[in-house]
């Protein structure tokens, strides 16, 4: 599936980008903040490579889920979904970029692209 490697780079980066544009705080929990900036980086690198070397393989969209899934569970999205009415903008957008993301990444992993 040919469009699921740029969704995978598009919420990758739109996450990267919500994340950086909070402001940094390594003084409080450094890693916290290396664990969500590697966990939006994997799926962002992953859909670079993926456009750049085609076809997407399934192992791009594993790498993919791998980090959206460390940031929604070390994230707790799913207290940001129930509580959804009482998040900012920028936490709803972030909540379900996430979700989304690990949606397409799944569908990545299981239907890698052909080789056509």
């Amino acid at each position: 599936m040919k469009n699921l490697k740029l969704a995978i780079l598009l919420c990758g980066g739109a996450l990267l980008g919500i994340y950086v544009s909070d402001g940094l705080n390594f003084s409080e929990n450094a890693a916290d903040t290396i664990i969500f900036l590697a966990a939006f980086a994997l799926p962002t690198l992953m859909g670079l490579l993926a456009l750049a070397k085609p076809p997407a393989q399934a192992w791009h969209g594993a790498i993919a889920l791998a980090g959206f899934g460390v940031a929604a569970v070390r994230g707790k999205v799913w207290d940001q979904l129930s509580n959804f009415g009482e998040l900012t903008g920028k936490g709803k957008a972030g909540a379900i970029i996430l979700v989304v993301g690990v949606v397409v990444s799944i569908l990545a992993m299981l239907k890698p692209e052909s080789k056509s």
